[in-house]
C-alpha cells in the first residue's frame, strides 16, 4: 500500500481553475488519509485530472466538469446511493473534483432567495434536490467513490476516511447567561404583552428573584452544572460579548462583558476538558475590530488562549462568507463553527469533517478551518418520522466516516426552565440512542491539531499569510 498519490492536472497552472482543482484534490486526499503531490510529469502520475489519450490503466482519469455549475446537470445525478456515486465516478459521468469544490464553497447558495431578514438562508429556501440531501455527508460519499476506484485499480488498498474514530464536540452558545439582566426582563415582558403567553410573564417573575444573587447562582449561567452533569464529556463554551458590535433586536441581552461576570470562576476552570471561545454578535461579521477586541478581552479576562468561535444566529456574511473569514484570520482565529442551516439539523456544505474555505478573490484557501455544526438543541423537537430517520442516518454516516458530531446545546438549556424544557432529556436521548461514547469527546482545537497531523509529513499546499 502507498501513502502518497501523485496527481497530474491537465491544465496550464495559470488557468483560473487550476488552484481550485488542486484545492479539491488536497481536501479529498486529506480525507482518505493519503498524501497528495502535484506532478507535471504525466507518466509518473497515479491520477490524471483531464482527458489524456496516453494514460495507462494505472491512472485514474477524470473528465473535468468543474465549470458546469448549472442546475440542469443535476437531474442525471443521484447522490443518495454510495454505490451509484462510485459507478458514476468510474464511468466518468460525475466529476467528484468539481462537486467537492461546489459543496465546500457553497456554490449552490448563489441565487437562492433569502427569506430571513438577517441575510441567512433557511433550509426551506434551497432547491428540492439540495433539501433532499441536506443531512448527508456527500463530500465523504464522493471521497469514498474515489477511494474504491483507486483500490479497484490497485493504486492503494486504503479503506479509511476521516479520523480513526468519530469525534464528538459538545459545544455551548451562551446567549442568556443572566436571566435577571434588565434587558432580559424587558425583552421577556414585551414578549408576554405581544404574544399573550403567560409563560413569559412567569419567567420574568422567577428571574427577578436572582437580581441580588451572585452571578454564578443564576440558573442560566450553567457552566458549572454542565461540568457536573456531563462531567465525562469535554465542553466548549462560546461566550457572548454584547458590547463589541452594534447590537440588534435579536442579539444577546446579557453577556460575558457584564460587570459582575464571574471571571475568577472561569479562570479556575483551566483544564484539558474545557475550551472557551467567542460568540460574536450579529453585526460582528462586518467589522474586523469586533473580532479582535472580543478575542483580546476574553483572553485578558480568562487567562486562556482563544482559538475559535461560533456566530450568534449563525451570522456570517452569507453573500460572501470569505469577507467574514478574512476578518477572523486577521484576528488570529483558527476555526469557526458557524457552518449550519439556521433552522434545521444537517450538513450545509455536505461534509462532516474540517476544511479550509477557498477564497476565490485570492484564488487560494484561507488559513482557517471550518468545523460544521450538525445538531442544535431546538432542531430536534417536533420532527416527523422522515426527519427522525434522516437525523439517525446522518449520525450513523458521520460515525462510519470518522467524522465530527458537532452538538450545540445552549449553556442556559441546563436550567431546564422555560423555554428550555426537555432540552437536556433530548441530549441524553440522542447520546444513548446512538451510543455516543464520552471517550470520543474532544475540544475543537485539540481535534484540529489531530486533523492537521493526521497524515505523516503532511505538506499543506502553501503557508498562507494573513490577509490585510
Amino acid at each position: 500500500m502507498i501513502n502518497k498519490i501523485k496527481v497530474f492536472i491537465n491544465l496550464d497552472p495559470k488557468h483560473k481553475f487550476y488552484n481550485r482543482i488542486q484545492y479539491s484534490f488536497d481536501e479529498i486526499f486529506w480525507r482518505i488519509n493519503l498524501k497528495m503531490v502535484i506532478t507535471r510529469n504525466v507518466n509518473e502520475a497515479d491520477v490524471i485530472y483531464g482527458e489524456n489519450s496516453s494514460s495507462e490503466n494505472k491512472c485514474f482519469v477524470i473528465i473535468p466538469r468543474i465549470e458546469l455549475y448549472s442546475d440542469k446537470n443535476i437531474k442525471s445525478i443521484s447522490f443518495n446511493s454510495k454505490d451509484e456515486i462510485e459507478n458514476d465516478i468510474t464511468n466518468s459521468k460525475l466529476d467528484p473534483i468539481g462537486w467537492v469544490y461546489r459543496f465546500l464553497t457553497l456554490k449552490d447558495e448563489k441565487g437562492v432567495k433569502v427569506s430571513r431578514r438577517d441575510g441567512n438562508k433557511n433550509l426551506k429556501d434551497f432547491p428540492l434536490w439540495k433539501k433532499q440531501i441536506s443531512f448527508l455527508p456527500i463530500v465523504e460519499y464522493l471521497c469514498l467513490g474515489i477511494l474504491k476506484n483507486l483500490n479497484r485499480l490497485k493504486i492503494t488498498s486504503n479503506n479509511s476516511i476521516g479520523f480513526e474514530n468519530y469525534k464528538i464536540l459538545l459545544t455551548h452558545d451562551t446567549d442568556s447567561s443572566n436571566c435577571s439582566n434588565p434587558l432580559e426582563l424587558i425583552y421577556d415582558f414585551v414578549k408576554f404583552i405581544i404574544r399573550r403567553d403567560f409563560r413569559f410573564l412567569k419567567k420574568v417573575k422567577n428571574s427577578i428573584k436572582y437580581l441580588t444573587k451572585e452571578y454564578e447562582k443564576n440558573p442560566n449561567f450553567g457552566i458549572e452544572k454542565w461540568l457536573d452533569d456531563f462531567g465525562n464529556f469535554k465542553h466548549t463554551f462560546y461566550l457572548s460579548f454584547r458590547n463589541f458590535s452594534n447590537p440588534t433586536l435579536n442579539d444577546v441581552r446579557s453577556s460575558s462583558s457584564d460587570k459582575k461576570y464571574p471571571w475568577k470562576l472561569i479562570s479556575g476552570l483551566g483544564s484539558r476538558t474545557v475550551e472557551f471561545g467567542l460568540h460574536p454578535g450579529i453585526n460582528a461579521k462586518n467589522n474586523q475590530k469586533c473580532y479582535t477586541d472580543a478575542k483580546n478581552f476574553l483572553e485578558e479576562k480568562s487567562g486562556f488562549s482563544v482559538f475559535g468561535l461560533r456566530h450568534h444566529y449563525w451570522s456570517l456574511n452569507w453573500k460572501n462568507p470569505c469577507l467574514s473569514y478574512r476578518k477572523m484570520v486577521n484576528s488570529g482565529i483558527k476555526y469557526d463553527c458557524s457552518l449550519a442551516f439556521p433552522d434545521h439539523f444537517g450538513l450545509r456544505s455536505g461534509t462532516c469533517l474540517p476544511y479550509r474555505p477557498f477564497d476565490e478573490r485570492y484564488n487560494r484557501p484561507l488559513d482557517l478551518y471550518l468545523i460544521p455544526t450538525s445538531v442544535m438543541d431546538s432542531w430536534i423537537f417536533n420532527l416527523d418520522s422522515q426527519e427522525n430517520e434522516n437525523l439517525n442516518k446522518m449520525i450513523k454516516d458521520i460515525k462510519e466516516f470518522g467524522g465530527i458530531i458537532n452538538l450545540d446545546w445552549h449553556t442556559e438549556s441546563i436550567s431546564e426552565n422555560f423555554p428550555y424544557e426537555n432540552h437536556i432529556d433530548k441530549l441524553k436521548e440522542l447520546i444513548n440512542k446512538h451510543n455516543l461514547k464520552f471517550e470520543n469527546s474532544f475540544l475543537p482545537f485539540e481535534l484540529l491539531k489531530e486533523w492537521i497531523n493526521k497524515i505523516p509529513n503532511k505538506n499543506i499546499l502553501i503557508k498562507y499569510k494573513w490577509i490585510k
